[in-house]
């Protein structure tokens, strides 16, 4: 008990026994009470209000009412310890008012006036502590804060309703996802002023069912279609809401956007099915489908094919025009198989330029029309920007169930029908057979068995000699390649040359064939007869992809002491309708070394006559196709006619092939030709009886004093 006894003597003090009496009251008070007179002087003060003063200012000494109430006033006044009203859906009191007294306990103020009969009146202050109170609802508004913060914060969408589904509260999360400036925009309305109708009504029947059974729900996936077309995809975990009561109030529920993620998700997929540059499926999802429609088949009796599409003249559009070009000349086609294609029909790509049908039918003969029109289709010219293209196809199809009942054999049966049409000259199509297996098991044979050929006794060359229609004398021969295998026999040129082509392994076997024929040039130059030039076929291929040997051919030529005139580049007509850049100035670079350029089966492609005056060839060779009907067919006649004639006013030399009877010989020469090769005059040689027959002719040629370098005007 503190009291104004207990200190210096003051004028406030009141000894009589009534003061006693509210000293002993005061005393008697459980909350911290301090007592003053109706002037507001210092009565006394009970125990509770000393401690809970203890580390204050207050000085009791000169302690004041009004001293007392203006420290109080002083006092920092604490915020709102409740949260706002309406805050989910809170509705508390206002908060009590409080301050904070200097040593940090937290009070609440309470004034009463008592009054004592005879004595006079007095006025009571309690101070009731609150501190505990007040730390625990700082902490919980601390906690709300942080807990608002997270929500307005977080980027899932969540919200609160009421019983009838109206929003009580949402986030700004859901605020953006409505489209509006402020989540309270969103009090009072449902999803159906946000929604459609029936996903309104849906999202209303689940949380019925939530608040009928106060049984929360998660992880529901919802699709959303806006307005806009837009769509999105979320997933939702809904709560029933109580009250104090355990009575449930309304619904909560967080949604989780997971639109990019299954975006992500369609890309990651569309990726690993589909090809990135034509958009179709690619080699995976064509076979998942194949797969699924061989067992739909196999269940309802139905038929389809599969087809097998290869583009001829890819390879030479990419390493001549460029892969970018390649790829768009890969698109173009894409969307041609596309649009002759039905939408029940499968068009994927396997990878380079080989594409996969598949094709439902009723009958077989739906298919004919079918494959005409994409042949038809694709060998439209295409529009590269840099050139204009134009490529054939070669399709091989397969039927189920005659062809096979697996993924695997139908594709290697469709692969076998489309290597029989690219054998038999490409641009056309076939249906598997069974006499078309052996005939793949021939060529996969060959092409294993080649690869150990080359290099063996079992590849050789041969000479077919070339004579001159002025002097008959051989100026020359032509280098053929003979296959003779161990067990199959002669393998013919027209077969193992194409495979040679297919497999990669043609520039292997010309380089052992020129290595061969530069060695026979020595050999024929030590005879020393008068030299003579030996031709070599060089596969277009070789040319557009592995120039680098033929550009060094007249440094080889050098180094054996063979004249660079002496050897003949023979190469098809149809190079020159793909020729690059880089294949003509590789033919200027072999002409300006002294080597000999021959176009050989010339009048059999679609070469346009005006190439020849701008390429540098110095020979044409007639495809014996033409000399061989030269006596009989007034066209063949007339057009080797304009062959020589162009020929001979260009500068070009003249040879034709296939010259087996003596009347062709003589229309030729008639015509101007200037030199023959065929059975005529010689079949091809092996290289020791061309040397003989070379060795017969210059003994011969001594002897009646004849010859005068006719064969360096080869």
């Amino acid at each position: 008990m503190i009291s104004k006894s207990a200190q210096a003597p003051s004028p406030l003090q009141n000894p009589s026994a009534e003061m006693g009496r509210v000293e002993e009251l005061v005393t008697s008070l459980p909350v911290a009470t301090i007592c003053f007179d109706v002037n507001g002087g210092f009565i006394c003060a009970n125990s509770e209000f000393q401690a809970l003063m203890q580390g204050s200012s207050i000085d009791f000494q000169r302690l004041s009412r009004d001293e007392l109430c203006a420290q109080l006033e002083s006092a920092r006044d604490l915020p709102s310890l409740t949260p706002e009203v309406g805050v989910f859906g809170a509705k508390q009191a206002p908060a009590v008012e409080l301050s904070q007294l200097s040593n940090g306990r937290v009070v609440e103020l309470l004034e009463r006036t008592l009054k004592i009969e005879g004595v006079g009146e007095y006025k009571l202050q309690q101070w009731v502590d609150h501190t505990p109170m007040a730390r625990s609802c700082s902490e919980t508004e601390s906690e709300m804060r942080l807990l608002l913060e997270l929500i307005n914060q977080v980027p899932d969408q969540i919200y609160f309703k009421d019983v009838n589904s109206r929003f009580t509260r949402i986030n700004p999360s859901l605020a953006k996802r409505y489209g509006i400036a402020s989540a309270s925009e969103a009090l009072g309305k449902s999803d159906a002023d946000y929604y459609s109708k029936e996903h309104a009504q849906q999202t209303r029947a689940e949380e019925l069912e939530i608040m009928r059974t106060a049984k929360p729900v998660f992880n529901q996936m919802h699709h959303e279609v806006w307005d806009d077309g837009s769509e999105s995809w979320n997933i939702s975990t809904k709560m029933p809401m109580f009250n104090s009561k355990g009575e449930v109030v309304g619904v909560t529920g967080i949604s989780h956007d997971i639109t990019e993620h299954k975006r992500r998700e369609a890309d990651a997929w569309r990726q690993a099915n589909y090809d990135s540059l034509t958009t179709l499926a690619n080699r995976n999802y064509f076979l998942q489908q194949l797969s699924a429609r061989l067992t739909h088949a196999k269940h309802t009796g139905g038929q389809f094919a599969v087809m097998l599409l290869d583009l001829d003249q890819f390879k030479e559009v990419n390493d001549s025009l460029g892969h970018s070009q390649g790829d768009s000349l890969l698109v173009h086609v894409a969307q041609r198989l596309v649009h002759v294609l039905r939408d029940t029909d499968l068009v994927g790509r396997l990878g380079g330029d080989e594409f996969a049908i598949i094709v439902e039918f009723s009958t077989i003969e739906q298919l004919d029309p079918l494959l005409t029109r994409l042949l038809s289709e694709i060998e439209q010219p295409v529009d590269l920007h840099q050139a204009q293209v134009s490529v054939s196809a070669s399709i091989g199809v397969a039927v189920f169930p005659d062809d096979g009942d697996t993924p695997g054999e139908l594709l290697s049966h469709a692969d076998e029908a489309m290597y029989h049409v690219k054998g038999r000259g490409r641009a056309g199509y076939s249906f598997y057979s069974s006499e078309l297996s052996e005939l793949t098991k021939r060529r996969l044979r060959l092409a294993s068995d080649l690869r150990a050929a080359i290099g063996t006794e079992q590849i050789s060359v041969v000479y077919q000699p070339v004579v001159s229609a002025h002097y008959n004398r051989i100026v020359g021969a032509e280098a053929l390649c003979r296959w003779s295998h161990p067990e199959l026999g002669e393998i013919p040129p027209s077969e193992f040359i194409p495979l040679a082509e297919q497999t990669g392994l043609i520039q292997r076997l010309e380089d052992w064939i020129l290595d061969t024929v530069l060695q026979q040039l020595v050999q024929i130059n030590n005879l020393n007869v008068s030299p003579v030039r030996i031709s070599v076929n060089i596969s277009p291929l070789r040319i557009m992809r592995e120039p680098k040997r033929l550009s060094e051919l007249a440094a080889e030529l050098d180094s054996l002491g063979v004249y660079p005139s002496q050897l003949v580049i023979e190469v098809t007509e149809g190079l020159l309708l793909e020729a690059t850049e880089e294949v003509l100035e590789l033919f200027d670079i072999l002409n300006k070394q002294g080597l000999v350029i021959s176009l050989d089966d010339f009048g059999t492609g679609y070469c346009a006559l005006s190439y020849l005056m701008h390429l540098n060839i110095q020979q044409v060779k007639i495809d014996r196709s033409f000399v061989e009907r030269i006596d009989i067919d007034a066209n063949s006649q007339a057009l080797c006619a304009s062959i020589i004639s162009l020929a001979k006013t260009l500068g070009l030399s003249v040879v034709a092939e296939g010259v087996e009877e003596e009347v062709q010989r003589d229309l030729l020469s008639g015509l101007g030709c200037d030199y023959y090769q065929g059975f005529l005059f010689s079949k091809p040689l092996k290289p020791e009886v061309l040397m003989q027959k070379l060795a017969e002719q210059r003994q011969h040629e001594e002897l009646v004093l004849t010859g005068d370098g006719d064969s360096a005007n080869l």
